[in-house]
């Protein structure tokens, strides 16, 4: 009998590693976070964990993802169980939305989620041959998240259209040398950034700008300016941030993957304004 169930702390690793055999860049650091905050799901067989999802309630709006089922257990209608469960657990959002990887756009579809949109994946590595500007000097306008949370949080509610500060808590906890603000003149807070991941691989965003924002590559250049030779960074870019994906092209960016933007219920909220995901907004 397959039970769906919120997860356990002891399940975490499992969840790591049917993550790991789909080569996502989920850590067991990820997974506690997640677990922490809440929302994540697994079907059991017989005490065995053999899918998992993630369902994020931000109030209005509410993100599903990490949807995995062990290779030797699809086709038995496992994902559509965990699917419907992440939705009961989001009933009260007005949206829910789900990246999903093209292939799997039509399983989505089952569940009256419908495509609208497309998000880019980036990758870049460091190394001495790199494009990306190294050369950051400090500047007295980009100081640490921890010095402006509040403004931090407002804008993010304001941006994304849901409260995650719970979530943003936890995660510039991360990469803390990379959770970085840019005020103006002045000291408004105009745009932030943060990143997960070790001296292997870095996750950019959350990376949010406010409108009318000019100067937010310096941003991100001090942001990625603490990454080391040798690692990689990844980026997850809303296709209509031409802006950014331009950028990131321009420097050395190389475009990995494509995703589709679905959404069931009402509208999403623009993200003209959102330069990177992250964080629970994606999976």
């Amino acid at each position: 009998m397959i039970e769906i169930t919120e997860m356990d702390e002891k399940d975490i690793q499992d969840a790591v590693e049917l993550t790991d055999k789909e080569n996502w860049s989920n850590t067991t650091e990820d997974w506690e976070r997640l677990y922490k905050i809440g929302g994540s799901i697994v079907a059991k067989e017989e005490g065995e964990i053999i899918g998992i999802s993630t369902a994020l309630d931000f109030g209005k709006i509410g993100t599903i993802g990490n949807v995995v089922v062990k290779e030797k257990k699809r086709l038995a209608g496992i994902g559509k169980l965990l699917v419907e469960k992440s939705i009961e657990r989001l009933e009260k959002c007005e949206t829910i939305k789900v990246h999903s990887l093209m292939p799997a756009a039509s399983f989505y579809r089952k569940f009256d989620f419908i495509p609208a949109g497309m998000s880019t994946y980036f990758e870049f590595k460091m190394d001495e041959n790199s494009m990306q500007p190294f050369d950051v000097f400090e500047s007295e306008d980009i100081i640490p998240i921890e010095e402006c949370w509040e403004s931090v949080t407002e804008i993010d509610e304001r941006q994304f259209g849901g409260d995650r500060k719970k979530l943003l808590a936890e995660f510039k906890k991360t990469v803390p040398e990379m959770a970085l603000a840019k005020i103006s003149d002045n000291g408004e807070v105009r745009s932030y950034i943060m990143a997960k991941g070790d001296e292997r691989y870095y996750e950019i965003g959350p990376w949010i700008i406010e409108p009318g924002c000019k100067d937010w590559q310096s941003l991100f250049d001090k942001a990625v300016s603490s990454v080391k030779q040798g690692s990689k960074i990844g980026i997850l870019v809303p296709s209509q941030n031409y802006r950014i994906t331009k950028y990131l092209e321009s420097i050395g960016y190389e475009a990995k993957m494509y995703t589709t933007d679905m959404l069931r219920g009402g509208a999403w909220p623009n993200e003209e304004n959102i330069c990177a995901r992250g964080g629970g907004d994606k999976g």
